[in-house]
């Protein structure tokens, strides 16, 4: 689908541009604070710029195509959209942080291996304590986790303190390099946020925001291989010519080119639905994305790998280090197989 940007969000992509190529190397999240990427999704009033999921998407590409991973989709489109709906006005207060880059909010999962989802109870004093385990993905320096948790007949979304999850919170580094966690809890404090019908729903559509600007993120990213091994057929010589003169390996390039602008236009329908700007049914939307990009990104990269010969395997190259990025996606998101079914049962 083409749909031209406007001159607000090509400033955005070109900032991105500069940026996020300068060295990827670099820590890159005191500068998403600095050009305002961390607001972009929050409300004016709230410290953001007040735009939606397309603008972080346009920034997600980018880090995709310069190989930076930060925890911005969990920090800055998902955590904060639970705490902006479900928040009461002193609890939202401290979005402000995040826009300006003093606070990260993690945004936690029921973990895979778990024997049940979390519950919350009350305590004594009447506040909640928290039991069940969890999975908190690209783990930033955070102050607070969103968590979803069963209550007495109902489900409600909870901030729990990172500090009172010391002791019980087990840091690892993922197969991409980004910080992960697990924690399995057992009476922690928590805050409430909402105990309401509409309180799964914002944390389902805030997981749907999530997974669209990862999508995005793999957009760039695989633009990023088709770019890089176009550029090493015409360059590489045997037999005397480029390889880039066999004409089943051009073939192949415009396959993976193809695919790369299948996923973009998925991705952007999922972006324009969620931010209400299409009519598409956002949830559904949202998982054809995944669907398609998922499985679309690692065939994308490992093509890029074969089709660079033994040198796609080496460390210089980095190419290796996008396949750990795109098999990291597939855990963050649930994959496409998850979302296939999702996507069918949607349709119902």
């Amino acid at each position: 689908m083409k749909v031209s940007l406007t001159e607000d969000q090509i400033l955005l992509r070109d900032s991105a541009v500069q940026i996020l190529r300068r060295d990827p190397k670099q820590p890159a999240w005191p500068m998403f604070a600095e050009m305002g990427w961390l607001g972009l999704a929050l409300d004016v009033d709230l410290g953001g710029s007040g735009q939606g999921v397309l603008e972080a998407c346009i920034v997600a590409e980018e880090m995709g195509r310069a190989g930076v991973i930060a925890p911005f989709a969990t920090n800055a489109v998902a955590a904060t959209y639970v705490l902006e709906r479900l928040g009461d006005k002193e609890q939202r207060q401290i979005l402000a942080q995040v826009a300006d880059g003093g606070l990260c909010i993690a945004f936690a999962k029921p973990h895979a291996g778990s024997a049940g989802e979390v519950r919350a109870e009350r305590s004594a004093v009447g506040s909640f304590l928290l039991t069940g385990d969890i999975l908190i993905p690209e783990l930033p320096e955070a102050g607070f986790v969103v968590v979803q948790a069963a209550t007495q007949g109902s489900v409600g979304v909870f901030l729990v303190r990172m500090d009172d999850l010391q002791g019980v919170l087990a840091q690892y580094a993922g197969i991409d390099g980004s910080t992960e966690g697990n924690a399995r809890l057992e009476g922690v404090p928590a805050e409430l946020l909402s105990v309401s019908p509409d309180a799964s729903g914002v944390m389902e559509t805030a997981a749907d925001r999530f997974n669209t600007v990862i999508c995005a993120e793999l957009v760039g990213l695989m633009d990023d291989m088709v770019d890089r091994t176009r550029n090493y057929l015409k360059t590489r010589v045997q037999f005397g010519q480029p390889l880039a003169t066999r004409q089943v390996l051009r073939h192949r390039v415009v396959d993976m080119a193809v695919a790369v602008e299948e996923c973009r236009a998925l991705t952007l329908r999922a972006a324009l639905a969620l931010d209400g700007l299409a009519d598409f049914d956002a949830e559904r939307a949202a998982s054809g994305a995944v669907a398609k990009v998922d499985a679309a990104a690692r065939w994308v990269v490992e093509d890029a790998i074969q089709l660079h010969g033994a040198m796609g395997f080496t460390v210089e190259l980095g190419i290796g280090d996008r396949l750990k990025r795109v098999i990291a996606a597939n855990s963050l998101t649930g994959g496409h197989h998850v979302h296939l079914k999702r996507h069918a049962a949607l349709a119902d």
